[in-house]
């Protein structure tokens, strides 16, 4: 089960910020060209979400925006658990985050 409350520090204590689109490798679980979507600036340091999820609150992203349901996404991977999106998901299309039905079911429990 996902856990979706953001760890919200880096292991210098700075408070980790929602980026947008942003090619790194993960500083926890160590991917190479992982998309991190949340990080320390200051210290360079980057996280997946699926090490480090970013705050969902209610029906929008990390970045404050509405995540809106398309009920067929195609050519799009899940944001969290990086599997490829066969059918329906919920999308941020400003920041290009997508989440697939299944995640989406494991964060409304």
């Amino acid at each position: 089960m996902i856990n979706w409350a953001a760890n919200d520090v880096c292991q210098n204590n700075h408070k980790l910020q929602w980026v947008k689109k942003h090619i790194q490798k993960c500083a926890q679980c160590g991917p190479v060209d992982t998309m991190c979507r949340y990080g320390c600036t200051q210290c360079n340091i980057y996280y997946c979400v699926k090490c480090r999820q970013p705050p969902v609150m209610g029906d929008f992203c990390g970045g404050g925006h509405e995540l809106k349901y398309v009920p067929n996404l195609k050519y799009h991977s899940c944001d969290v658990c990086r599997s490829s999106i066969s059918g329906g998901a919920y999308r941020c299309q400003e920041c290009d985050y997508d989440v697939c039905e299944k995640c989406w079911i494991v964060k409304e429990d």
